[in-house]
């Protein structure tokens, strides 16, 4: 809620007193902190119900958050031994590959000679 400072209150005051009369100030002064106190009070039921819905939310996504943690983690030794198998698969068709001794092609030669 908005600060409200003295100066502020002898304004609201003023304009009670002119608006009301001074006979049924006190009764208009009651009114006001009945309807203050009641907004409050609801406002403090909201917050209370939105941060209870938040957290009933915030629970489950934690848990598939932790579980997908763990599923990445025990997925990393097959993922590392993939990737292990595919380099020496490359490794071993590098080493396989005759190597030509003519001349490496030049491609841009190449695409001359046969326009």
């Amino acid at each position: 809620m908005p600060d409200i400072g003295l100066v502020e209150l002898l304004v609201i005051g003023l304009l009670l007193f002119l608006l009301v009369g001074p006979e049924r100030m006190p009764e208009a002064l009651k009114q006001a902190t009945d309807v203050v106190r009641t907004v409050r009070a609801w406002l403090s039921k909201v917050t209370t119900a939105l941060t209870e819905q938040a957290d009933a939310i915030k629970t489950p996504i934690e848990e598939i958050k932790t579980d997908a943690k763990k599923d990445l983690v025990n997925q990393l030794p097959s993922v590392d031994h993939g990737l292990g198998q595919v380099l020496s698969d490359f490794k071993r068709a590098i080493d396989e590959k005759p190597m030509d001794s003519a001349k490496p092609s030049n491609p841009a030669k190449q695409a001359q000679k046969n326009e």
